[in-house]
């Protein structure tokens, strides 16, 4: 079988498309992972219907009195918990420096035994997620906009 002269350059084209196309679906399916809460996670846990097999997320709040930071190993283990129920999790690699203001974290990894093993951790800090404060009636009083030394009604002022 010949393939003609006008042929070649749209198989070569179709060629190209279909390696690209794979090469996008393998690289989404390596980088995603389910994402839990604990509560959600340790109920399908429970129930037999978490999928082990995959990378998986899971959000929660980081239990305060189960942190144990051992420097030497570079070795992070705490707990993320909601509703009352936790979930132990080992993390290797560099403490975060303000892991110890965190106060909810999301870890990426896998389940090994009963230890969530992370190779990634995400820290939410509170201060970053707050609404600031509303200011008081002295402090709106002292605060004056730009356009606060414009003569009232002169709508044109400075145009001219």
């Amino acid at each position: 079988m010949k393939i003609s002269r006008r042929a070649r350059p749209l198989l070569g084209a179709l060629v190209i498309l279909a390696a690209m196309a794979y090469l996008m679906a393998m690289g989404v399916s390596k980088s995603s992972a389910y994402y839990y809460t604990v509560e959600e996670f340790l109920s399908r846990l429970q129930s037999g219907n978490a999928p082990l097999q995959q990378r998986l997320r899971v959000s929660g709040d980081i239990v305060a009195s189960s942190v144990q930071w051992h420097p030497k190993a570079s070795e992070l283990r705490f707990a993320l918990g909601e509703a009352g129920r936790s979930l132990p999790v080992v993390y290797h690699g560099a403490q975060p420096d303000n892991f110890t203001h965190a106060t909810s974290a999301i870890v990426e990894g896998r389940m090994v035994g009963q230890v969530f093993v992370a190779d990634k951790l995400m820290l939410k800090c509170p201060s970053k997620y707050e609404a600031a404060a509303p200011a008081t009636a002295a402090q709106q009083g002292k605060a004056r906009s730009p356009r606060s030394d414009t003569a009232a009604g002169s709508g044109s002022a400075g145009l001219r």
